[in-house]
């Protein structure tokens, strides 16, 4: 029997060996983990590529590479392409046996990998049999595909799925397909050549499903010019796909592997005839979104293909007009995550989803290690409104900088303050630089450079829910006394793929017992989820201890507060200023008596 061990990011894996390193059974147990090229690829001329996408995509041609030029030995007049020199059979066997026997993360399976000159990525799927635990990347377990070609088998074996308030969004995200005008036209100049080149090799049956493709890309390519939201039947009856077996298509795309076979053909047609031939839009001045780059499109675009044959209702399909063609986009939007994960809970022997913010279960802490106050009020009585139309009042703004100034005073570690965006951060912070507020603040907490003065006073992060730092970063101990958290981070209400899934939940789910629709309480969630996860920067072991403060009036309302982590819900306070002050002032005292070290982490957004 295996465990699956499942996290977000390679970072949150890495945590979790090293806590597999410090449990008693760290010397017993073989472990293996999985990562993506990009973090395991040991060929510098592959890592030079940056993109993800090229980098599989050189990956597999060097594969090929090396497979022809193996088959080719006896043709001595014909130059052997290159191939991959860490991708060797025998290396890779050995390195699996090594990376089995001592419990490394991800840093120290590429360094082995660089001292075995064996490929890390193939060398630790070679162990995945072996092992007794594998830690892998959500991407991997949740997509059917990937799991298949990992060769994980998940029959009598354990999935643990850890940070999975993210597992819903995940689903979707994964099994949501976008395709740009540029990869259509691509692929469209590509299989062309194809069949004029190999046109009288090419078996009826093999030419005709290539014509149907052609046509399918033609088709896409001439709606991509809209905007607008289609059911699947819907956009398949209205770009005259309706009578096209997909499946047949992508049955014959498996067996044939046609995508793989353009990743060293030539681009010979000129792209912007194409784009000219089908639609024509005029070019922007500057053009800010970039297309992904890929040497094979077609292999997206079968992502795309095998998305329409999900049932009606539980996708979308979503044209996204751009100014240039290349950059517009038609997206498969899955609404309904549960058709995915239903084959992982039927097929596993037990499936175990964690998470600090999800329930029954509690937190590991005491309940007097935290401290959370909602404010409704700053010093002076005004009132914490930061909704939309409220939030760049400038009497808020004022009051805002009062709150941050008085708690640089009483708290002498690190703060956390969270906004609800970007732009609000970035008028906040030039408000604050021009009425003085920053230089009252740097008095006491220092923002940019390393001082000595701020192992006494702690370092204060401005950052963004939702943001790099709001999740999977630690603020333990005193990098992180107090989190603040301004205004309540709802997600764009005129969101086209928002509100089609709020109509979607609206049309399939019952009200909730206050009245509202499931597409209101999926809203609320999306925001509260946010403030959950910011929130548990600051407890990251089980003798942390914190202040939370949650700036806006309405977090002091039941309904906003029922939404939080039932650990954090029963003891959060409604204060004035005052009082608030006089509280905190209490939890702060104990690393001045304590003499708790006080490490600076200064990080400016």
């Amino acid at each position: 029997m295996k465990i699956y061990y499942c996290s977000r990011t390679h970072s949150q894996l890495s945590q979790f060996i090293k806590e597999i390193k410090k449990s008693p059974y760290g010397d017993d147990v073989s472990v293996t983990t999985l990562a993506s090229r990009q973090n395991m690829c040991i060929n510098e001329n592959v890592q030079r590529l940056k993109s993800l996408t090229l980098i599989n995509d050189q990956c597999l041609e060097l594969q090929k590479s090396k497979k022809s030029s193996s088959t080719k030995e006896k043709q001595p007049k014909k130059q052997k392409q290159a191939s991959c020199p860490f991708y060797k059979v025998e290396r890779i066997e050995h390195y699996r046996d090594t990376i089995l026997t001592e419990v490394r993360d991800i840093e120290q399976l590429v360094n082995l990998g660089k001292q075995m000159k064996c490929c890390p990525y193939y060398g630790t799927r070679f162990s995945i049999a072996a092992a007794e635990i594998v830690a892998l990347p959500y991407n991997t377990m949740l997509h059917r595909s990937t799991r298949e070609s990992c060769g994980i088998k998940l029959e009598g074996n354990i999935v643990i799925i850890d940070e999975a308030h993210n597992l819903l969004e995940t689903i979707n995200n994964i099994h949501s397909v976008e395709v740009f005008g540029s990869q259509l036209c691509q692929a469209h100049s590509q299989l062309s050549q194809y069949i004029q080149r190999y046109r009288n090799k090419l078996k009826a049956k093999n030419l005709m499903y290539t014509n149907q493709i052609l046509f399918l890309l033609s088709r896409f390519v001439v709606y991509i010019g809209e905007s607008k939201i289609f059911t699947i039947n819907d956009f398949l009856y209205e770009t005259k796909l309706d009578n096209i077996n997909l499946f047949k298509i992508l049955r014959y795309c498996q067996k044939s592997q046609i995508s793989k076979k353009f990743f060293n053909f030539s681009f010979i047609m000129p792209m912007f005839l194409f784009t000219k031939f089908f639609y024509q839009v005029p070019e922007p001045v500057q053009n800010t979104n970039e297309p992904p780059e890929m040497r094979s499109p077609l292999m997206h675009i079968e992502s795309f293909l095998k998305a329409l044959t999900n049932a009606d209702k539980d996708g979308r399909i979503v044209l996204n007009r751009k100014n240039l063609l290349s950059v517009s986009s038609i997206k498969f939007l899955l609404l309904n995550p549960a058709v995915e994960f239903k084959c992982i809970v039927n097929e596993a022997r037990a499936v175990v989803v964690a998470g600090g913010t999800m329930q029954p279960d509690g937190h590991v802490i005491p309940d007097n290690n935290l401290l959370t106050i909602a404010l409704a009020n700053g010093p002076s009585g005004q009132e914490m409104d930061f909704t939309f139309k409220s939030r760049n009042n400038v009497q808020t703004l004022n009051e805002l900088g009062h709150v941050v100034v008085n708690m640089c005073n009483v708290i002498p570690c690190g703060i956390v303050c969270f906004f609800p965006s970007y732009d609000f951060e970035n008028h906040v912070y030039s408000h604050w630089t021009t009425s003085g507020v920053l230089k009252r603040i740097s008095a006491k907490k220092k923002k940019c450079k390393y001082s000595e003065d701020a192992k006494i006073t702690g370092a204060i992060l401005f950052s963004v829910v939702g943001g790099k730092m709001s999740e999977g970063i630690n603020f333990s101990d005193d990098l992180g006394r107090c989190v603040m958290l301004v205004g309540m981070p709802y997600p764009n209400i005129n969101s086209p793929e928002l509100k089609e899934k709020m109509e979607y939940l609206n049309a399939n789910y019952q009200c909730g017992p206050d009245g509202k629709t499931a597409g209101q309480i999926h809203y609320e969630n999306l925001c509260m989820k946010a403030v959950n996860q910011s929130i548990g920067r600051a407890i990251r072991h089980q003798n942390d201890y914190a202040t939370v403060l949650l700036l806006d009036r309405r977090y002091q309302r039941p309904s906003v507060a029922a939404k939080l982590p039932g650990w954090i819900q029963k003891d959060v306070k409604n204060k004035n200023f005052g009082p608030a002050v006089a509280a905190i002032s209490k939890v702060c005292l104990f690393p001045c008596v304590l003499g708790h070290p006080i490490v600076l982490r200064t990080i400016e957004d």
